[in-house]
C-alpha cells in the first residue's frame, strides 16, 4: 500500500459528495478554529487538504479501513493521524473532554446537530451481508449523478444494473449506496452468490419482524411499503439455471421471480438496486412502461476514465496507454489485473507488454469468463464459437452457414437474443444489416480455447488414425472465403494450431505428413456429409499453413 502521509494524485477530490448532506464550508471554518485552539497556535491556517479528505470520508460513513484502502495509505498510519488531528479537533469543537471519542462514528453523531443539512439526522440502520469493502471508484460520473438524483427524489423504486462479469456493476451499486444512504433509515445489502430458499432469505432480514404473514414476499413488500429502505441484491444471476437460455430460474429459486415481479410492479417507498450479469426480463419490460423502474447496461470505461484508473499503478509509456485500453475495451477489472501484471512482470513498461505475441489475460480474468460461458446452452456455446472463428463482425446469416448441431432457425434467433441479454454479444448496425460482435477480452479467451480444442482433437486423431470423432474441426469453418477475415484466421487460429502440433510432433514435416494421412479419401468417403462437415477443408488449410522446411 502507499505511504502513511501522502495522498495519491487527485485525492483532493475524494468524498466531495459529502457537500450534499453536510455544511462543509461552515464545518471547515469551525473545525479549523478548533484545530488552531488544539495546537495552541495564534494564527488559524484552517484544515489541511488531507484533513479535509479524511473528514469528508468519515462524514460519508466510511470507516478508517475504507478510507485507507481508497487513498492507498496504511491503516495504522491513518489511525495515528486521525487520533492526532480530526478526532481531537472534533472534541474541541463539540466541547467534549479530550480522548473521549472512542468510535469514528461518534464524530458523525457529535457534528450532525449543527452541520448536517438533513432534518432529524440519523444514521441508517444497516443489515449488510456481502457488502464489498470501499475502493477507489473510477468514472461513470454522469450515470452516478443521474441515478443519485432519481433515487433522492423518490423517482427510482427499482434499478437494475446489468453487464458482463468484472465490468463494475457491484462497484457502481456500492458507490450509489454511499451517496444516498443517509436518505434511508434502513439499509439492507445481500450478495446472492450462494442463495438460500426465499423464505429463509427474507426471514433472515434483521428488520423484518412481521409475525402476521407467513408469506415471505408479502412480508418484504409490506416492509418496503411502510418503511423507507435501500435494498441492494447483488449477483441476481446466481439464481439462474446453467446450460439453458438466459433468465430461467433454478427449481429451488423459482419463487424469487415472483419477488422480482412484485418489486417492479407494486408501489413502495423504498429503492431496490439489483445487479446481474444477465438482463432481467421483468426489469426490461417494466422499464419501458414505468418511469420509476430503471435499468443500466454497463459498458466499459471510456478513454479518460481508463487513463484515470491506470494512473494509480505507476505505469510507464503513457502514450501507449490508449492502445492498452483499446485491447481491453475499458473493462475495469481487466485493466486492473493487467496493470498489476505489467507492474510486477515488466517493470511497469507498457511497451514491453504490448510487444508480446500474445496478450495475457491472467488466471483470474479467464476464470471469470469461463464461469459465464459455463452457463450457456449448447446452441449459445456454438454461436460463440462461430463468432470467434469468423473473427470480424459477423452477420447472423453467416453464422447459420456453420454446422450448428442444435435447433431450428427460431431456436437460433432465441439463442442470439439470450446472448445479448447475457452481455456477451452486441449488435452494430451497418446500413440495412446488423453485425454481431463480442468484446476483445472474450474473443481472445475463446480463441485460446478453440486453438487448444482443435489441437487436442488432431493429436487424438494422429494417435488413433480415426477421423470420425472430430467436433470443433468438423463444425466450424476455420478459413473464410473473405480474404480480410481469412488473413486474421490464419494468424490467430491456424498458425497457433500448427505451432502446437509441431511441438508435439517435433517438426513441421511430421505434422504435414500426419495431416495428409488424415485426408485419406477412403476414410473420408465413409463419412456422411454432416459427419464430414468442414473437416477436410480445415485440415487442408492447416497443411497449406505449414511452410516447407
Amino acid at each position: 500500500m502507499g505511504n502513511d502521509n501522502g495522498l495519491v494524485p487527485n485525492d483532493d477530490d475524494l468524498f466531495q459528495e459529502a457537500a450534499n448532506t453536510w455544511n462543509l464550508a461552515k464545518l471547515y471554518e469551525d473545525l479549523g478554529q478548533a484545530r488552531c485552539q488544539f495546537l495552541k497556535r495564534k494564527t488559524n491556517t484552517g484544515l489541511t487538504s488531507r484533513e479535509k479528505v479524511y473528514l469528508r470520508g468519515i462524514l460519508m460513513g466510511n470507516s478508517p479501513k475504507d478510507i485507507a484502502q481508497i487513498c492507498y495509505i496504511s491503516l495504522s498510519g491513518l489511525r495515528a493521524n486521525l487520533s492526532k488531528t480530526i478526532y481531537r479537533y472534533g472534541e474541541v469543537l463539540t466541547n467534549c473532554e479530550r480522548n473521549t471519542l472512542s468510535r469514528w462514528e461518534d464524530l458523525i453523531e457529535w457534528l450532525a446537530p449543527n452541520y448536517s443539512l438533513k432534518d432529524n439526522f440519523r444514521t441508517s440502520q444497516k443489515d449488510a451481508i456481502g457488502l464489498p469493502r470501499a475502493t477507489r471508484f473510477y468514472g461513470r460520473q454522469e450515470l452516478i449523478n443521474q441515478y443519485q438524483s432519481l433515487i433522492l427524489e423518490g423517482k427510482c423504486s427499482v434499478l437494475g444494473i446489468f453487464g458482463m462479469g468484472g465490468i463494475g456493476k457491484t462497484s457502481l451499486a456500492n458507490r450509489l449506496q454511499t451517496l444516498v444512504i443517509n436518505d434511508f433509515p434502513y439499509f439492507i445489502w445481500r450478495k446472492l452468490d450462494n442463495p438460500e430458499p426465499l423464505d429463509t432469505f427474507i426471514n433472515n432480514f434483521e428488520f423484518i419482524t412481521d409475525k402476521t404473514s407467513t408469506d415471505p414476499v408479502n412480508k418484504l413488500m409490506a416492509f418496503l411499503r411502510n418503511h423507507k429502505c435501500l435494498l441492494v441484491l447483488d449477483n441476481w444471476d446466481s439464481l439462474f439455471e446453467d446450460h439453458v437460455l438466459n433468465g430461467q430460474y433454478c427449481e429451488d429459486y423459482k419463487n424469487y421471480q415472483r419477488l422480482l415481479r412484485c418489486l417492479v410492479k407494486e408501489e413502495h417507498q423504498s429503492c431496490v438496486i439489483i445487479t446481474s450479469r444477465e438482463e432481467l426480463n421483468d426489469c426490461t419490460i417494466n422499464a419501458n412502461t414505468d418511469d420509476r423502474v430503471h435499468q443500466i447496461k454497463l459498458p466499459g470505461l471510456n478513454l479518460d476514465e481508463s487513463i484515470g484508473l491506470l494512473q494509480n499503478y505507476g505505469l510507464k509509456d503513457p502514450k501507449q496507454w490508449p492502445k492498452l485500453i483499446d485491447i481491453y475495451q475499458g473493462h475495469p477489472w481487466a485493466l486492473k489485473l493487467v496493470a498489476e501484471d505489467i507492474k510486477q512482470t515488466f517493470g511497469g513498461e507498457v511497451v514491453r507488454f504490448l510487444d508480446q505475441l500474445t496478450i495475457v489475460l491472467g488466471y483470474s480474468l479467464e476464470q471469470m469468463i469461463q464461469e459465464q460461458l459455463d452457463k450457456l446452452s449448447p446452441l449459445e456455446s456454438e454461436i460463440m464459437y462461430c463468432l470467434t472463428v469468423e473473427r470480424f463482425a459477423t452477420l447472423s446469416e453467416v453464422l447459420q452457414e456453420h454446422q450448428l448441431s442444435y435447433g431450428s432457425s427460431g431456436d437460433f434467433v432465441k439463442a442470439i437474443s439470450s446472448l445479448r441479454r447475457r452481455s456477451l454479444i452486441y449488435g452494430i448496425q451497418h446500413g440495412e444489416h446488423e453485425q454481431l460482435e463480442m468484446g476483445n477480452t472474450l474473443l481472445r479467451y475463446l480463441t485460446k480455447i478453440i486453438v487448444a480444442e482443435v489441437t487436442d482433437e488432431i493429436i487424438e486423431a494422429f494417435n488413433t488414425n480415426e477421423v470420425s470423432s472430430f467436433d470443433v474441426l468438423r463444425k466450424f469453418r476455420l478459413l473464410s472465403p473473405q480474404s480480410e477475415i481469412r488473413d486474421s484466421q490464419v494468424i490467430n487460429l491456424l498458425q497457433p494450431i500448427t505451432l502446437k502440433l509441431a511441438n508435439y510432433c517435433h517438426s513441421d514435416r511430421s505434422v504435414k505428413k500426419n495431416l495428409k494421412t488424415l485426408t485419406d479419401k477412403d476414410k473420408l468417403q465413409e463419412l456422411t456429409t454432416f459427419e464430414l462437415g468442414y473437416t477436410l477443408d480445415n485440415i487442408q488449410g492447416l497443411i497449406h499453413c505449414i511452410k516447407d522446411e
